[in-house]
């Protein structure tokens, strides 16, 4: 087979597991790169020939190696996903620079356990290896509980694993819709909310694409209609002061 074909770049591109005895690292389908063996820290690390070995090689895929992750969603379900990844469509983001983690699990109190649960692990991945992403948004609603108690539970997750506080302007942004996503796209649609009502669910989840649209374009000018729910405000201004 001839290097550099398009059935040779097919080959990197669909097989775990093989060799190239002239450099030695391990091809890694799943993450799209040349890797060194378990490090010190458990990490791995991308193979620094990559580039040169496959890029100049395989028409385009230098550039799709360089296409990492940007921004890790962790979300409760399927609609907290669906209104983050537009927004962040919106804000330049394809959908190869986002990983979503959500919840899979039904029942009451499950999702937001789980977000709870998941946090503390991908702090910890985000700040101790570079290549996993730039940024982390926690997607979980405040429900009942209102937004304080919430953020006591995120930070106490951290300091259970004995993690340092979220920083000021650490790339973490914490998205805690009150009472819930509902709400929010509720407003979105040009409604007045209150943090008590339950509001309706979308038919569709992917139907929320001119909310997180018009929620760009107001984050962006600087200021939401008002009256503005408290929730979204906050999340706005995290959101410029952290990501944007």
């Amino acid at each position: 087979m001839r290097w550099g074909s398009s059935a040779s770049c097919g080959l990197l591109a669909s097989s775990r597991g093989s060799r190239l005895s002239r450099w030695g690292p391990r091809f890694d389908a799943g993450e799209r790169g040349f890797w060194h063996g378990e490090g010190a820290s458990g990490g791995r690390h991308r193979h620094p020939r990559w580039n040169e070995v496959v890029g100049s090689h395989c028409k385009g895929m230098g550039a799709m190696s360089r296409r990492r992750v940007q921004l890790v969603l962790l979300c409760e379900d399927r609609q907290q996903e669906a209104f983050l990844r537009r927004f962040f469509r919106a804000a330049g983001l394809g959908s190869r620079e986002m990983r979503v983690e959500k919840c899979s699990a039904g029942g009451a109190g499950a999702a937001e356990q789980w977000v709870r649960s998941r946090y503390a692990p991908e702090v910890r991945r985000l700040r101790s290896f570079a290549h996993v992403a730039r940024g982390l948004v926690v997607a979980i609603d405040a429900d009942m509980m209102g937004i304080q108690a919430r953020e006591h539970q995120l930070a106490g997750a951290l300091k259970g694993e004995g993690l340092k506080p979220r920083g000021k302007t650490e790339r973490i942004l914490h998205v805690i819709p009150e009472r819930n996503i509902e709400t929010w796209l509720h407003y979105l649609r040009g409604n007045d909310v209150d943090a008590a009502t339950e509001y309706p669910r979308l038919k569709r989840e992917r139907d929320c694409a001119p909310m997180a649209n018009e929620l760009k374009a107001m984050c962006d000018s600087g200021g939401l209609r008002k009256p503005a729910p408290p929730s979204l405000e906050r999340a706005c201004k995290e959101y410029r002061t952290r990501l944007a």
